[in-house]
């Protein structure tokens, strides 16, 4: 018989045949489908016996409508331009409200009495309040300064200082949200921004003509003896301070604005109310040394516009948390609750990190 004979290999298997005992099925991964799909498609006269996928790869055997012949699945062409949006840092929370059409009309409205009362009305021509209270003289001895020289450059002082609180709350209520491509978060500070200045300027103003109180160096000016650059320069108009006024509501704003919203992020934005209170406190101590004002003065000048600049914002904005919370941000909470120790009266600030 010769070499290479039929009855020496034995039964020839049939051509074309897919065949499980083949080759075809001990390859891995994509080659194994190709046969698959071959065999079903006609270019083989045979069939798979078995085509199901092995356990070890379960993914490598299942066959893609697409190589199969089914249409593709349509794809959400949305899903790409939504994923690829950006979260912004800086997001107002939909608890809080937003600035409510009567706010727009009460903040115009007390914006022109303001200037109608600062620039119309007449001031007063005559004092009606002359003299220290309180705690009044001891402050004004340890304060004041005695020379022209000193006094004027207390005056100047303070006039840039008190420039600086309400610049900064400009650039972090607009510029800084608005750089982070939020411009509904800036327009909604910047109202509440007008709201409390106009707030503050106009009971500010209005007490300058109601007290009518002499400034602390009345006496001396009028006996020659003063040595005040601005002896006759709004002469009954101390009460209160409104240096002082201003400078205390764009602090209260910063504190506000920062405790509820990540302007700088982490613990930049308490240090930027510590730094608002610092340079607003730092106003009302200028105002005393160059003998402009009284300590009650000042005082009370910081108290309009701390009211004005942070309790309007918290009040009618961002209260809506849980009882007394103020901040809770970045594992810090801090809160203001009723009483203190054992007593129902009164106030205290907890804060939990």
């Amino acid at each position: 018989m010769r070499r290479g004979s039929r009855s020496s290999r034995g039964p020839e298997r049939p051509r074309g045949r897919c065949d499980d005992a083949g080759g075809s099925w001990r390859a891995a991964g994509r080659r194994r489908v190709r046969r698959a799909v071959a065999c079903d498609s006609g270019r083989g006269d045979g069939h798979v016996a078995s085509a199901e996928p092995s356990p070890a790869t379960p993914a490598a055997a299942t066959v893609s409508p697409a190589a199969a012949g089914a249409a593709p699945a349509p794809v959400d062409a949305t899903e790409p331009a939504a994923a690829a949006q950006p979260r912004r840092r800086i997001q107002w929370n939909e608890r809080w409200h937003k600035f409510r059409p009567i706010e727009y009309v009460t903040t115009a409205a007390t914006a022109v009495g303001d200037v109608l009362v600062f620039f119309v009305a007449k001031a007063a021509d005559h004092p009606k309040w002359v003299g220290p209270i309180l705690f009044d003289t001891p402050v004004r001895d340890a304060l004041r300064l005695r020379t022209r020289s000193g006094i004027q450059a207390a005056l100047d002082a303070s006039y840039y200082a008190a420039l600086i609180t309400p610049l900064q709350t400009v650039i972090d209520s607009i510029v800084v949200p608005a750089a982070d491509a939020n411009l509904e978060v800036a327009w909604q500070l910047a109202l509440m921004d007008a709201q409390a200045f106009a707030l503050s300027g106009l009971v500010t103003a209005s007490l300058y003509d109601v007290t009518g109180r002499a400034r602390p160096s009345y006496a001396e000016c009028k006996a020659g003896t003063s040595v005040d650059p601005l002896c006759n320069a709004g002469a009954y108009a101390s009460f209160p301070s409104g240096h002082t006024s201003a400078a205390m509501t764009g602090a209260g704003l910063l504190c506000a604005h920062h405790g509820a919203l990540p302007l700088y992020g982490g613990a930049w934005d308490a240090a930027a109310c510590v730094e608002s209170l610092t340079v607003a406190t730092t106003v009302g101590v200028l105002r005393m040394m160059a003998d402009r004002h009284y300590a009650s003065d000042v005082l009370t000048g910081g108290a309009i516009g701390f009211v004005s600049g942070y309790g309007l914002p918290m009040l009618l904005h961002y209260w809506k948390k849980p009882l007394g919370e103020v901040m809770n941000r970045d594992g810090v909470k801090v809160a203001i609750t009723p009483g203190a120790g054992e007593t129902p009266f009164g106030a205290q600030v907890l804060g939990m990190f």
